[in-house]
This record gives C-alpha cells, structure tokens and sequence, in this order.
C-alpha cells in the first residue's frame, strides 16, 4: 500500500510539472504575441465513461464470456490549433479499466485505476470559426497503474485484495481511435466550447506483472503456475467535454496617442432638397444613415399594370418584395398605399381600376405576412398624373402605385 501511495504522490508531483509545462510556461513566454497564441488553445476539462473489458492470447482464458465493464474518466486538456485543420490535444486522464467475467460458475472483476497521458491527433473538417467541428481523432497513451481491486467467486472461494505491483504492470502503452464533435458558444458574454467524443482504446502492452509471469502471484488461471501468454486492455470510451478558448483573457492593445489637430470650424450642411418620390433603396440609406423617413413617398414607376387590368405580373411581385423587407425591417413603420391610373377611359371606370390595382397590392403584402393594422390603401383615378398623358411611355408611368410612410 505505502508503494502505491508513494507512485501516486510521484504521478502527482510529474502532472503538476506537465500542467506548468504546457500552460504556464508557454502563456508566460509568449506575452508580446498573445492574440496569436491565445486564439489556437483551449483549456478545459472532461469527463465520461469507459465500457472497458481485457483481451487475453490465452485461448483457455478469452474463451471466458465476459461484459463490458462501465468505468468512470475524468480529465484536463489543452486543445492547441496547429493549422486550420490540423490540432493537438495533450491531455492527463484518470481513468477506470478493468474486466467483468461471469461465466462458467466463475464470477470475476478486475478494477483496475490508471493515470493516463495522451496526445490526440485530431483531424478537423471544417476551420475553427465554424459553428461545429466534426473531427477524427488518434492518439497514442502510457498509462500509470495506481490501483484498484481483484474479486474472484469460483462457487467454493471467494477471494479478494487490492491490486498492486503484484498483480498488475506499473505501466501500459495504448492506441486510441475515434471520432467526435466540438460546438463553440457563448454563455454570459464568455466563448465556450462544449464537446463529445467517442474513441477505441487499444491496449499494445502486455499488463501481466513480472510477479504474476513468473508464478508468485495469484492469477485468472487460478493456478500457481507461472503465466506464459499477455493480458490487454481494451474499452470503448464516451466523453463530454467543456474548454475554455484563452483569447477570453486576451487584452485589446492600448491605443497610441495622437496629438489633436487645430479644430477647424464645421462647415454647416447644406439641406437637403426634399423630393416629391424616392426608391425603396434610398429609403434605405436613410434609415441606416439615422434620418427620419416619415412622410416620404415611395414611387414605383416599374410597378406596372398591365392595359386596363388590376392583375400584378412575376416582376412586379418581386419588386413588392423590397417593401416587404422595409416594413420587416422597420417594424413599427406603417404605409398608406395609393392607385393611380392613366386617363383612358372614364373617370368612374379609372377610379374602380384604381382602386383595384391598390387592393391588389394590399393583398399581396399582406399574404407576405405583414399585419393588415400597419397597412391602408387609397385610389385617385387618373386625377393625380405624375406627367402629362400624352403618349404611351409617359400613360404606363402614371399606371402606379405609391407608398406613403407612416411611422
């Protein structure tokens, strides 16, 4: 027990110098790069489960029906983006192995506790600004044994110890394979990063100890003989994760002083001329620019009907669609909308055609989904031109429907 006690202490004095090793130091050293260097890392700590089982070259032995045995893990990690698609991840995991076995008249659990260090290799398929990061992963291991426990029920003894030196090699090499996805957000007005991943633990290194090889200790095969073949671990592990980018700490660079220049006097903007009609886009400019818009008239001289007809075509639904995007984009606006014709035919008929082209538009808007309460509309015949009626150019002009803003 005092020499387990004495490999935990170790372990915990070398994972201390690593955690100096890979955080301090560098963060430390790399102060007048920082943006930099604090944009590719990630700290963060993770935890999950391994469903873990033990592989034996004994044929006598792995014929034994045996369960995956669920163990906990829980680790620290710094996840480092070497290229945009390429990043490391060395990590210190504590982490539960071992075997259920309950087979044969035979009951049997093999708890066994690790100190792990790995060293991911993940392969990112889309950049680091991406909303998610699916990624594969390999990552080579050595493991540090720092105890655990043995049961054995054969139906006439039940035995149990600890595991020590004696029952278990102080060291274990492994391979892992998997896959898994990481997910940027913000909590708080802080960047986080929450993950999941699921990986293949491959044991490489036999983990029989030279006590039990050479037959002074007491194992599965039940018999004092000496054990000749190897014992691997395996498992299949889940991990939730949850990191920390360091360019949370980074600081903005302290602006360089400028000297003021003499102030000059500001020249008094000249007005505006006010215009009787102004396009969607200009209406545009002048919300983003902050200036009032209310009142203002919006023409559509290419919102055309066509002769004698209230009917909208494809181009004029589309054209629509630019004050469908206005009244979305300004909410509380409100329009008033109003027909006009040319002055063919009598002024009864253009003022029913009139009215009609208005309510067609009127009923277009509103099918986009904007509220009937935001929206009025008025007809004016042929009474209102904006030129002269005399040729066909100038007629299909006063064929319109104006939008008047009311906020």
């Amino acid at each position: 027990m005092k020499s387990i006690l004495s490999k935990t202490n170790k372990y915990s004095q070398w994972a201390v110098y690593i955690v100096l090793l890979f955080f301090v130091i560098p963060a430390k050293s790399q102060t007048n790069t920082a943006t930099p260097f604090l944009d590719k890392i990630t700290l963060g700590i993770s935890t999950g489960i391994n469903l873990s089982d033990m592989m034996y070259s004994d044929p006598a032995l792995d014929a034994y029906k045996s369960t995956l045995l669920p163990r906990g893990a829980f680790g620290l990690f710094a996840n480092i983006d070497l290229t945009k698609h390429i990043s490391i991840r060395p990590e210190m995991l504590f982490i539960g192995k071992g075997q259920e076995i309950d087979d044969r008249g035979i009951y049997y659990e093999f708890r066994s506790r690790y100190v792990e260090w790995r060293l991911p290799v993940k392969l990112n398929f889309t950049k680091p600004q991406a909303k998610a990061r699916p990624y594969l992963m390999f990552a080579p291991a050595i493991g540090f044994a720092t105890g655990g426990s043995i049961y054995l029920d054969d139906g006439y003894d039940i035995w149990k110890t600890e595991i020590t030196d004696a029952s278990i090699s102080s060291t274990e090499i492994s391979m892992l394979l998997g896959a898994g996805l990481t997910v940027p957000f913000k909590l708080g007005g802080v960047s986080l990063v929450a993950g999941a991943e699921v990986s293949l633990n491959i044991g490489l290194s036999d983990t029989y100890s030279p006590y039990e090889t050479d037959g002074s200790s007491y194992g599965l095969n039940m018999d004092y003989n000496a054990i000749e073949n190897t014992r691997t671990n395996m498992g299949i592990s889940m991990i939730a994760s949850l990191g920390i980018p360091l360019s949370n700490f980074k600081k903005s660079p302290k602006p360089t002083p400028v000297p003021s220049p003499t102030p000059i006097p500001p020249t008094p903007p000249k007005p505006e001329p006010e215009k009787s009609c102004y396009t969607v886009e200009e209406i545009n400019e002048m919300i983003d620019a902050g200036k009032k818009v209310n009142n203002k008239v919006i023409c559509m001289n290419n919102l055309n009907f066509d002769f004698n007809k209230s009917t909208l075509d494809k181009d004029s639904k589309n054209y629509l669609n630019s004050i469908v995007t206005l009244l979305n984009k300004v909410p509380r606006m409100k329009m008033k909308i109003s027909g006009h014709t040319d002055n063919v035919g009598t002024d009864e008929y253009n003022m029913e055609l009139s009215k009609k082209r208005a309510a067609a538009v009127f009923d277009y808007l509103i099918s986009q989904g904007i509220s009937k309460e935001r929206l009025t509309y008025e007809y004016y015949g042929s009474s209102k031109p904006l030129i002269k009626n005399d040729s066909d150019e100038h007629r299909a002009l006063n064929r319109r429907v104006e939008f008047e803003i009311k906020d």
